[in-house]
């Protein structure tokens, strides 16, 4: 194949593969929090569900000096999941984040586990932002811990499928600016 057409194909594959990054997209959120005497800093990788919700796939960070051992994953693609607690209680979650939103979360909010409790954690918003801790031993609401917090998310970063189209872009044109440098060498070189 010819030098002018491989970079042809090339290109095409490029631009065909920046068309299609926006639904393949993963983002990264921090979701900072604090207030009543917790205070909490999220990093979340996240799946865009729709314009403006994310799907959590997965977090880390930590509440008040505890890590963040894992995220409950959502049981329910459509609507709220459960989480059963040993009273009888449950958890109502959908791990969802309205980043350009406020409030960024909803009333399910995020259910994740804390190194060191036994039963999973919840940031939501209801009236207002909460974090809740199930402590159990009696009936709701006294079997839960609830504090309200004022969240935060921070904007992501690029996804680093975006990095990566932009590196191939400048390379091709490096590329492209380098051939027609040569081409112009060889015909002053004829001349």
């Amino acid at each position: 194949m010819r030098p002018i057409p491989r970079l042809v194909v090339l290109a095409v594959a490029v631009l065909a593969l920046s068309v299609f990054a926006g639904t393949a997209s993963a983002d990264q959120f921090t979701i900072n929090f604090s207030g009543s005497g917790f205070n909490g800093t999220l990093d979340v990788d996240t799946t865009l569900e729709s314009p403006g919700v994310y799907l959590i796939d997965s977090i880390s960070g930590s509440v008040s000096g505890f890590p963040v051992t894992s995220l409950i994953a959502a049981t329910n693609t459509t609507g709220y999941s459960y989480y059963n607690l040993p009273d009888g209680s449950y958890w109502i979650y959908d791990n969802l984040l309205y980043a350009n939103s406020d409030p960024a979360l909803d009333v399910g909010g995020i259910l994740f586990t804390l190194a060191g409790l036994a039963q999973p954690v919840n940031l939501y918003y209801d009236t207002q932002g909460e974090f809740s801790i199930y402590i159990g031993g009696g009936n709701y609401p006294k079997d839960f811990l609830t504090n309200p917090v004022q969240v935060t998310v921070s904007t992501p970063e690029p996804s680093t499928l975006a990095f990566g189209l932009t590196g191939i872009a400048f390379l091709l044109a490096a590329l492209a600016w380098k051939k027609s440098r040569s081409s112009v060498v060889l015909t002053e070189q004829k001349s």
